[in-house]
C-alpha cells in the first residue's frame, strides 16, 4: 500500500510523547530530501521550533500503520508510531493543530488561539497609587491579562511589560519565589509615563505538550497588542510604544520574544541573564565546590583572601581535591567574591533544572557511578561517602503549588537535592528532586574551556543529550540565537552566582554575529558591580552587595529613550579573563550607568590600628559620563550591613569627595563599607532609578 496520505504520529521524546501530523505527498509543506526502499522511507528535514536542528526520519510502513525513529540532534533518537488518518479528521480546535498553524508573530498578526479578548474587570483603584485596573482574558482559553493605566496627565505613550516563567497570576506578584524585581512597581511605572502589562502566560494552556511559545511569548504578545486597543479607548488615538523586561528565567522569555516577534514590543530589557550553555553545570560545579571545601572548613580562608586587604591567594592551604574544586568553579565563571555567604549557600536554582536531567538523560545517574571518567566511578573520590539510600513512606500529600509530601521518616543526614523515587502507585518508578525540606515535609521543584585538555579534547565523558538548550527552548520558545528584532539593553550582575556574568557577554557575541553593522544601533550592555542574582535580603548581604533594582528602572527608561528619541545608552566597558568579568577601576573608563567608589582607610585598603585609635577614611565617588549625579552616601564602619550614618549632600555632583573618622572599641577584623547612589537627573527626593555601588576596606584592630 502507498505511504502517501496523512498520518498521526507519536514520538517518544525525552520530554514526553509528542504528537505530530505527517502529510506524505504533494500536500506536504516542508522541503525534504529522502528516499524510499521498499516499505521503508527515510528523509531529512530542518525544524526551527522550539530549536533549530536537522531531524532524520526513518519509518517502515505496514498498511495503515508505521513505525521507526527520528534522530533529533542533541535530543537523541525518538521512537515513532503512527496510524493513517483522514485529513478531514483533524480537529481545527486541537492543541496540535493550533500550535502547528502559528505563523510569524507580528504587530498585526492574529494568534489562532488567543484572539478573542474579553474584559471582566474595569475599575478605578486608589492603591498603591491611583490607576485604572483592567483584567480579562481570551475566550475558550485559560490565558489572563491585567493592565494598569495611570491618570491621563501622567501618561506619555508607552507601556512596560514584565514576564517571568513562574507567573501563576496576571496580577502584579508576588510570584511563588522571593524574586522581588520580578514584581511590577506601579509608582515607578507611572512616574515613567507608562502603563503596566502582565499575564499568566496562558495558565493551563501552557502545560506540556503545548507549544512552548505559548508561555514564552504568544500570550504576552496577544495581551500586549490588545492593551493598545484599550489604551486608545482611554487616551485617544495613538500607537503606544512597548517594552518587555524579565529576569533570570524571564530573561529567556524576553530574549525569545525579541527573536521570535516583530513589531509587538519596541525594546527589551533582559536582566540577570541566563544562557543555554551553562545549565546545569553552573549549579553542579558550585555544589561540588561547596561539598569539597566545607569538609575541612576552607571557605573562611578563601573569603579572607579575596576580601580587601587580603592575601589575594584563595588557593593557599588547599589540598589537591580542594584546589581542583575551587579552580573549576572559578573557571566556570563563579565570582570568588560570591563565596562571602558560604555558610548559607545551597544549590541555588538547581532544583528548577534537576527534574529535566533524569527525564532527558535517564542513563546519566547510572553512568556517573559506574563508568570510567566520571567522578562517581573513582573509588578514592570523597563523593562516594555522599551516596545513600533511604526507604520511607508518604504519610500525607499537602496541597499547594507545587504540592508537598509529609513523610513517615526522613534520613538523619543532609538530603537536599536528593531524588525521591516512587516505588508504588500510579507513578511507580518515577523520581523527582527534593527542593525544600521542613522537618518531615518535603517540597519539589517545578517541572567551557576548563573541561578540555591541552589537546583541545574534552577531559570528561560527553553526553549526547544537552540539558541547557532543551531547557532554554522550553522557556524561550526557541534556543537563543541573537537574531533580535528591536533594541535591547541587557542588565547583568557582575557578582551573580546563579546567572554567571560572562553569560551576557556570550549573548552579546551572538547578537553581534547576527546583526553585523546594525549591532551598535540595537544592542547595549550594562554590568552592575557588587550585584547578585537576587537583591540583598539580609544585613550580611547588604554589607557585601547592592540592589540592582534602581539600575533596572533606569534601563527601562533608557531603552525607551533610545527607541523614542534615539538616545543610545553607553555600554559598560569590560574584559572577560578566564571566564571572569573584569571591570575598569575608574568610572570614566568603565562607563555604563553605575557610580564607582574609591575608598581608603589611613591611605590604603587595609589599616592596622589599636583599640580606640581613630581611623581616617577618604573616598571619591565618580559617576560615569552623562550617567547622572551622586544623590546619597552612607557609612557602615562596623560592616554590619545597616549603614547608620548618612552623609548630607546639599548639591548633587558627578564627582563627590568624602572623609570621615571612626574608632573601634574592641579588637577584631572589621570591613568598613561606604554605599553610594547616583540618579540620572540628580534628583535627591525620588526613590526611583537610584543606582547603587559599594566599596569596602579592612580594619584590623589589636
Amino acid at each position: 500500500m502507498s505511504a502517501a496520505g496523512s498520518w498521526k504520529v507519536t514520538a517518544a521524546t525525552p520530554v514526553g510523547p509528542q504528537i505530530m501530523h505527517l502529510h506524505i505527498g504533494p500536500m506536504g509543506d516542508l522541503d525534504i530530501a529522502g528516499k524510499a526502499s521498499g516499505n521503508v522511507l527515510s528523509w531529512v528535514t530542518e525544524i526551527t521550533k522550539p530549536m533549530s536542528m536537522k531531524v532524520t526520519f526513518e519509518v517502515a510502513v505496514d498498511g495503515d500503520t508505521l513505525s521507526g525513529t527520528a534522530k533529533m540532534g542533541f535530543l537523541g533518537k525518538a521512537k515513532l508510531k503512527g496510524e493513517r488518518i483522514d485529513p478531514s479528521a483533524l480537529n481545527a480546535d486541537s492543541r496540535t493543530h493550533r500550535a502547528a498553524s502559528v505563523g510569524p508573530v507580528t504587530g498585526d498578526s492574529i494568534d489562532p488561539q488567543f484572539n478573542d479578548p474579553y474584559i471582566e474587570v474595569n475599575e478605578l483603584r486608589m492603591h498603591p497609587v491611583p490607576h485604572r485596573y483592567v483584567h480579562g482574558g481570551f475566550k475558550t482559553t485559560d490565558a489572563r491579562f491585567s493592565f494598569y493605566f495611570p491618570p491621563k496627565e501622567q501618561y506619555e505613550g508607552r507601556f512596560f511589560h514584565n514576564t517571568y516563567p513562574m507567573a501563576t497570576t496576571s496580577d502584579i506578584g508576588p510570584f511563588p519565589i522571593a524574586f522581588d524585581v520580578a514584581i511590577g512597581d506601579l509608582g515607578f511605572t507611572f512616574a515613567s509615563g507608562a502603563y503596566y502589562v502582565q499575564t499568566n502566560l496562558g495558565g493551563a494552556d501552557r502545560a506540556p505538550p503545548a507549544d512552548p511559545a505559548i508561555a514564552a511569548y504568544r500570550v504576552n504578545a496577544a495581551a500586549a497588542k490588545y492593551s493598545r486597543v484599550v489604551a486608545v479607548e482611554l487616551y485617544g488615538e495613538h500607537q503606544p510604544y512597548g517594552y518587555l523586561f524579565g529576569g533570570s528565567g524571564g530573561s529567556y522569555q524576553t530574549i525569545g520574544s525579541a527573536e521570535n516577534t516583530i513589531g509587538v514590543w519596541h525594546g527589551f530589557v533582559p536582566f540577570v541573564m541566563a544562557t543555554p550553555n551553562a545549565i546545569p553545570s553552573m549549579f553542579t560545579i558550585r555544589m561540588h565546590a561547596l561539598r569539597v571545601l566545607r569538609q575541612r572548613n576552607k571557605f573562611p580562608a578563601i573569603v579572607d583572601a579575596v576580601n580587601p586587604g587580603g592575601s589575594g591567594d584563595p588557593y593557599a592551604g588547599l589540598n589537591e581535591e580542594e584546589h581542583a574544586a575551587l579552580k573549576e568553579a572559578t573557571l566556570m565563571g563563579y565570582p570568588p567574591r560570591g563565596w562571602f555567604n558560604h555558610e548559607a549557600l545551597t544549590s541555588g536554582y538547581f532544583y528548577n533544572v534537576a527534574p529535566l536531567m533524569p527525564m532527558l538523560d535517564p542513563t546519566y545517574s547510572e553512568d556517573f557511578w559506574t563508568k570510567p571518567g566520571y567522578l562517581g566511578s573513582d573509588p578514592a573520590a570523597s563523593i562516594q561517602a555522599e551516596r545513600f539510600h533511604f526507604d520511607t513512606t508518604v504519610a500525607k500529600v499537602v496541597a499547594g503549588y507545587p504540592p508537598q509530601f509529609e513523610l513517615t521518616s526522613v534520613p538523619n543526614r543532609d538530603f537536599a537535592d536528593a531524588h525521591l523515587v516512587l516505588m508504588s502507585g500510579a507513578s511507580t518508578g518515577r523520581s523527582i528532586p527534593i527542593a525544600a525540606i521542613n522537618g518531615r515535609t518535603i517540597g519539589f521543584a517545578f517541572a567551557a574551556n576548563q573541561v578540555r585538555g591541552v589537546d583541545g579534547e574534552p577531559r570528561y565523558p560527553q553526553r549526547d543529550v544537552l540539558i541547557g538548550p532543551i531547557g532554554a527552548a522550553g522557556t524561550a520558545g526557541s534556543v537563543p540565537n541573537g537574531r533580535i528584532h528591536g533594541k535591547m539593553l541587557v542588565l547583568e550582575a557582575a557578582m551573580d552566582i546563579d546567572a554567571l556574568a560572562w553569560q551576557a557577554d556570550w549573548y552579546r557575541t551572538q547578537v553581534k554575529a547576527q546583526l553585523g553593522s546594525q549591532f551598535e544601533d540595537n544592542f547595549a550592555l550594562w554590568f552592575i558591580d557588587h550585584a547578585q542574582h537576587d537583591n540583598p535580603a539580609t544585613t550580611k548581604a547588604q554589607a557585601h552587595a547592592v540592589s540592582f533594582a534602581g539600575a533596572l528602572q533606569q534601563a527601562l527608561r533608557d531603552v525607551s529613550a533610545w527607541v523614542e528619541r534615539g538616545m543610545r545608552p553607553a555600554d559598560t566597558q569590560y574584559q572577560v579573563i578566564d571566564s571572569q568579568v573584569d571591570l575598569p577601576a575608574d568610572a570614566m573608563a568603565r562607563k555604563g550607568i553605575q557610580p564607582v567608589i574609591e575608598l581608603q582607610a589611613n591611605g590604603g585598603v587595609r589599616a592596622d590600628v589599636k583599640v580606640n585609635q581613630p581611623v581616617t577614611f577618604r573616598a571619591i565617588i565618580k559617576v560615569p559620563p552623562n550617567a547622572g549625579k551622586v544623590v546619597a552616601a552612607e557609612w557602615d564602619f562596623e560592616g554590619a550591613g545597616d549603614y547608620p550614618i548618612a552623609e548630607r549632600l546639599d548639591t548633587p555632583q558627578a564627582v563627590v569627595s568624602l572623609s570621615a573618622t571612626h574608632s573601634y572599641s574592641k579588637p577584631g577584623t572589621y570591613f568598613a563599607v561606604l554605599r553610594a547612589a547616583s540618579q540620572r537627573h540628580g534628583d535627591v527626593k525620588t526613590p526611583y532609578a537610584r543606582i547603587q555601588n559599594i566599596a569596602r576596606v579592612r580594619i584590623v584592630v589589636e
